[in-house]
């Protein structure tokens, strides 16, 4: 599926995807207006094969399916590895 990837400006680490010619005032307004301004970051083809950096891919695929959008969250930090960086 051809998807767009857009970044949060208010929230760092926050992307959003969507179908490519999916029209960002279709999505929940609680979805989008804590995220603020979004800005296009990657157009990308995924595959259930794809091999996404924060993401599973079949997730992904389920959720622009099912819901229109997924969400990526940054990758929770681990306490311990600040401590020894």
């Amino acid at each position: 599926m051809l998807t767009q990837i857009y970044a949060s400006e208010r929230k760092p680490g926050y992307y959003l995807y969507v179908p490519k010619d999916a029209d960002l005032r279709d999505l929940p307004e609680a979805l989008i207006k804590p995220l603020g301004t979004l800005r296009k970051s990657l157009l990308l083809m995924i595959g259930p094969t794809q091999t996404l950096a924060n993401a599973d891919p079949v997730k992904v695929l389920d959720s622009l399916r099912e819901r229109g959008f997924y969400l990526q969250l940054p990758p929770k930090e681990d306490p311990l590895e600040a401590l020894y960086s």
